[in-house]
């Protein structure tokens, strides 16, 4: 299958063909509507100038000072911790939490609150992750 169809923007601008599919599918959800058989006109053109630049070039808006202000947030935000425990205070012994589970005991809400910090941790570590990224990104780049 070949990318054969046009894709174009109101002011005439022409990007890159595209497959018969994708193009059916971006008329579909009304991103785009066909212009003749082999092309449509896109209703939201891409900002060329976003597509078109590197991941390097977007850590610019990124310093050490800002990365290291962001990592003492993470470190120091422990509001989601209160307010497991105060959702898990106002739920009564017999309400249940979803279809089939209802909290009856102490040990089912050690196990929610648990449930709640393990996910939040882990999105925590996944931020971590990336600013270390892009605070090893900066350094190679000798900002």
């Amino acid at each position: 299958m070949t990318k054969n169809v046009i894709v174009i923007d109101e002011r005439g601008n022409e990007y890159e063909a595209t497959y018969p599919k994708r193009a059916k599918g971006l008329v579909k959800n009304g991103r785009a509507r066909f212009v003749d058989e082999n092309t449509i006109c896109l209703a939201c053109p891409p900002d060329i100038g976003l597509e078109n630049r590197k991941m390097s070039d977007n850590t610019s808006r990124y310093t050490v000072d800002s990365i290291l202000e962001s990592v003492g947030l993470i470190a120091s935000n422990t509001e989601y911790i209160r307010e497991a425990l105060k959702k898990l205070v106002e739920i009564e012994d017999s309400e249940p939490l979803g279809p089939c589970v209802t909290i009856g005991s102490a040990a089912a809400k050690a196990q929610a609150i648990e449930d709640i910090i393990v996910e939040r941790e882990e999105t925590n570590r996944q931020l971590l992750a990336f600013y270390s990224k892009v605070y090893d990104d900066l350094r190679e780049a000798g900002n």
